[in-house]
């Protein structure tokens, strides 16, 4: 029936056509509350609507041993075969109860190198209990790229999410 597609963010079953014919399959937005369709998911919208639920629980449980063992997000990846993306998405749904960190690529400083006074923005922010969201705005970055940041420096203690 469907054929299962990765891409950065999320893993979901999306059926692929064979003949280019789609009828019997509904790709529209109604299927995904209006948010996006199968047919724009390499054109996402930055709307949260569809939630990454591809962790089993054993692999959550194994997650948690292994970040508390203190394996880096990169090797962390590697060991149970995701993407750093979606290991450090995993770590903001137990560590920050957010269910899929915004990634907003026109964010001023998307993609760039964290400069040394932003790290200690960062960590006070951290440590004073401010959001991810109201660092990542004050600092002209994007949600997952600031919850990134803290999980790879203050490697904060996780959640019973």
């Amino acid at each position: 029936m469907g054929k299962k597609e990765d891409n950065a963010c999320h893993r979901h079953l999306f059926p692929t056509a064979m003949s280019g014919d789609l009828s019997g399959f509904d790709v529209s937005g109604r299927a995904y509350r209006r948010c996006m369709s199968a047919l724009e998911d390499d054109q996402p919208r930055f709307r949260t609507c569809i939630v990454d639920d591809s962790w089993s629980g054993a692999e959550k449980k194994e997650l948690v041993w292994a970040y508390e063992a203190g394996m880096s997000i990169s090797l962390l990846a590697s060991y149970l075969g995701y993407s750093a993306r979606e290991v450090v998405q995993e770590l903001s749904r137990q560590i920050f109860q957010i269910a899929t960190p915004t990634e907003d690529r026109k964010a001023p400083r998307y993609g760039e190198k964290w400069a040394a006074h932003e790290i200690q923005v960062l960590i006070r922010a951290f440590q004073s209990g401010r959001t991810p969201g109201v660092t990542a705005k004050e600092l002209g970055r994007d949600e997952l790229g600031v919850c990134w940041q803290i999980i790879q420096t203050c490697r904060p203690a996780l959640g019973q999410g």
